[in-house]
């Protein structure tokens, strides 16, 4: 589903506070939702919870104040054209247009909860060129125990850093965007970074 139930996952913010969510760390800050609520996710929709399939993801980003409950919750999948990983871009931009003065948080808020597909296409412009994360498989025989993570890997390209990150990890959601890389397949991610060793097995 590109967009979730409206009746099911209405959006919902935790803050309207600019100020608040602009500081750096504030969506790995307040980023909770247990094990309990995703599965309660998964049986509100009728979907299967297959690893690697799906996100529990936030309607209204945290990124832009979005709240952990459960209206604002949905499986969004990993694979296709209007996937999680693509809903990940419109994320960080509504941010940054929001930190600039450019948007107002309310306002960024509520296009992001009536459609983001259509916010998506206004604020980046068109359609992602490939399906996002779609079918990838990370391991390449190379004994790292990279394993598989159809939303792909993370890593930042900061001088220190060291970690790789599976797509459904979400400590890779801490790191700074401006050197926030992605890769499709865990082979792509260890050719870039050879010294990195990967957080947890996906």
């Amino acid at each position: 589903m590109d967009v979730p139930n409206s009746t099911l996952t209405p959006g919902a913010a935790l803050t309207t506070s600019a100020t608040r969510v602009c500081q750096p760390g504030y969506a790995a800050s307040v980023r909770d939702v247990s094990e309990a609520e995703k599965d309660a996710v998964y049986a509100r929709y009728g979907a299967a919870h297959v690893p690697y399939q799906h996100e529990v993801d936030h309607l209204v980003s945290l990124e832009v104040g979005g709240s952990n409950a459960i209206t604002n919750l949905w499986p969004e999948p990993y694979a296709g054209r209007w996937g999680a990983r693509t809903k990940d871009v419109l994320e960080n931009k509504l941010h940054d247009l929001v930190c600039s003065g450019r948007l107002s948080l309310p306002y960024a808020q509520r296009v992001e909860a009536r459609n983001w597909v259509a916010a998506y296409k206004r604020y980046i412009g068109g359609a992602p060129s490939a399906p996002s994360g779609a079918g990838s498989s990370g391991g390449d025989g190379d004994g790292s125990g990279g394993g598989g993570s159809s939303g792909g890997y993370y890593a930042s390209s900061y001088p220190s850093a060291s970690t790789i990150y599976c797509a459904d990890d979400s400590e890779w959601r801490s790191l700074s965007k401006t050197y926030l890389v992605h890769f499709q397949t865990w082979a792509q991610a260890i050719r870039r970074f050879p010294g990195y060793h990967l957080h947890q097995r996906c």
